[in-house]
């Protein structure tokens, strides 16, 4: 739907401000330095964790020595084919994930 601009961040939280009804990123300062200076208005301020998802996946020999490729009669599966196959396991499970979290967002906001 194009209605997230995604950029990262190398922050554990993140602090998100609404001001006269429009949201901004409220920029990171150093302890005891200067801060930004606001006008005056109506203001709210939200503090968000930001989760950390990770996976762990291995890949053994026995995992595709004398392995069949999938949908062949003949031909081995490589090892290459399996690592893409993992990798595009774990791509479509992460991708969800953002998905879920968007749509989650996008209910909070109503």
């Amino acid at each position: 739907m194009g209605i997230f601009h995604e950029e990262g961040v190398d922050q554990l939280t993140i602090l998100i401000e609404m001001q006269n009804g429009q949201l901004a990123l409220v920029a990171p300062s150093n302890r005891g330095g200067p801060g930004e200076t606001i006008e005056d208005a109506k203001r709210n301020i939200r503090s968000f964790i930001i989760p950390h998802y990770q996976r762990y996946d291995s890949m053994i020999a026995d995992e595709v020595q004398g392995v069949r490729a999938f949908g062949s009669a003949s031909q081995v599966q490589t090892v290459q084919s399996k690592v893409n196959s993992k990798f595009a396991r774990h791509f479509i499970a992460l991708d969800t994930t953002l998905e879920h979290q968007r749509t989650r967002a996008q209910t909070a906001k109503r």
